[in-house]
């Protein structure tokens, strides 16, 4: 009943049907059957954004080692440069949890930690992945995303965490596939 409320109210703008369906979290957050769940709206953004790095350009991930070598210059200065299919959802409810737990094989259980939560999505090589992200660690990889610098990037991050560790969490960014080249 949802989608075809959907479908009534908001034909296709697009032959591609990758497109269909991005105004459909703000269409949720209208849709009064689904009052009861507010999260449901951020959960549609997380799956638009799924089928955003899906459908993204292709790039290889570059190793760790690109780091060290760069790191030989001035390196406050650096920019990474993010995948292209990385997106970020930000949540005031725990998308993550809420979505991993209704996957195929998954059991749906009670949340203990009702917070929000950011997904990073990204398809850095076959398949899409999903994974939250502390909001220091999303304020790292955002900064990155906009272009800054690796110093701007410590300062975004800090200003969320005192205790923010840059050397580990350039180590997750590396190791999940994000980075594609070092300015």
């Amino acid at each position: 009943a949802c989608a075809h409320a959907f479908v009534v109210q908001h034909p296709p703008r697009s032959r591609l049907l990758m497109h269909y369906g991005d105004r459909f979290a703000t269409f949720l957050e209208g849709f009064e059957p689904a009052r009861s769940l507010p999260y449901l709206p951020d959960i549609a953004r997380l799956e638009m954004a799924r089928g955003e790095a899906y459908h993204a350009a292709d790039a290889v991930p570059a190793g760790v080692e690109l780091l060290a070598s760069a790191a030989e210059g001035d390196v406050e200065k650096l920019r990474l440069r993010l995948h292209p299919s990385l997106r970020q959802v930000a949540s005031q409810y725990p998308i993550v949890t809420i979505w991993e737990m209704n996957q195929p094989g998954r059991t749906p259980h009670a949340i203990s930690q009702w917070f929000g939560e950011t997904a990073l999505v990204a398809r850095p090589l076959m398949s899409v992945g999903v994974e939250a992200a502390s909001p220091a660690f999303a304020a790292f990889v955002a900064s990155f995303a906009q272009g800054d610098t690796l110093e701007e990037a410590v300062t975004a991050a800090l200003s969320h965490d005192e205790e923010f560790d840059p050397g580990a969490h350039l180590a997750r960014i590396f190791a999940s596939g994000l980075v594609v080249s070092i300015d």
